[in-house]
């Protein structure tokens, strides 16, 4: 019997809400007025910033602990429409197949790892693919 885990790490963050550089209260997205750029905080008036990484920032130490975590107990990995070009984030296939996790990589292109610790490439566009691949799960 295939047992499907849902465990997500939004490792770069996300888009989904905003928070307050001052007060670090946060917002969903969608209560985000953006006619004033940068948007401002209706608590404070500070800045809000989306929650996600942008270049130069450090990764959540709790969230690189939980992905450190996940990858000890990982068994097969997923990776789909990445460069794995930047770090830490390209690093996470490697401790993953050093665990012995099989690797699945979904990408238009071959990447940096393809031919070194892929175990199976999808040569297709990730949100393509991975529709196929739940069809086929939700058969089973």
């Amino acid at each position: 019997m295939l047992r499907v885990v849902q465990n997500v790490v939004e490792f770069h963050g996300t888009f989904a809400s905003y928070s307050c550089l001052d007060c670090y209260k946060i917002f969903r997205s969608s209560d985000v007025k953006l006619d004033i750029i940068p948007p401002l905080c209706g608590e404070c008036g500070g800045v809000l910033k989306p929650n996600c990484i942008f270049f130069g920032e450090s990764i959540n130490p709790m969230v690189l602990q939980r992905t450190k975590e996940m990858i000890a107990s990982c068994k097969v990995m997923l990776i789909a429409g990445s460069s794995l070009v930047v770090a830490p984030s390209s690093l996470i296939p490697f401790e993953a197949k050093s665990n012995d996790a099989k690797v699945i990589e979904i990408n238009t292109e071959p990447t940096g790892i393809t031919s070194s610790i892929t175990d199976i490439f999808i040569k297709e566009k990730a949100g393509a693919a991975i529709n196929k691949i739940i069809d086929i799960i939700n058969k089973i």
